[in-house]
């Protein structure tokens, strides 16, 4: 991974810039973030990749356009820690809310069913 972007907008410019320098880049969770931008931070932002043989080139492209910090390697471990634990926050209180709607759903029809 070359570095992620919590930014729509930012994410596409960087991106303008190596594929126009000519290098190929592959995306994870665009369309997660296009659609549910609250999530960016939780799930850890658009993360851009390129290949292992251009990643020193698209680095320095991205440090010259002021993408990257010349000494920083994506996310830091605090970050990468923080948004794990987001996450998982996010994914245990969406399991919380389903169970209580499957028991409500089964009480509602419990009750609905005993009264005919």
């Amino acid at each position: 991974m070359l570095s992620t972007f919590q930014s729509q907008s930012e994410f596409v410019i960087a991106k303008g810039k190596l594929e126009s320098e000519g290098i190929e880049t592959l995306v994870q969770d665009e369309l997660t973030i296009q659609s549910y931008n609250f999530l960016s931070n939780a799930i850890g932002g658009i993360k851009l990749f390129v290949s292992e043989s251009d990643y020193l080139e698209a680095r320095a492209i991205l440090i010259e356009g002021g993408f990257l910090k010349e000494h920083s390697d994506s996310l830091s471990g605090f970050e990468k820690l923080i948004s794990q634990k987001s996450f998982k926050t996010i994914f245990n209180w969406t399991l919380i809310i389903l169970t209580a709607l499957s028991l409500y759903v089964i009480i509602y029809l419990a009750l609905n069913l005993s009264k005919q």
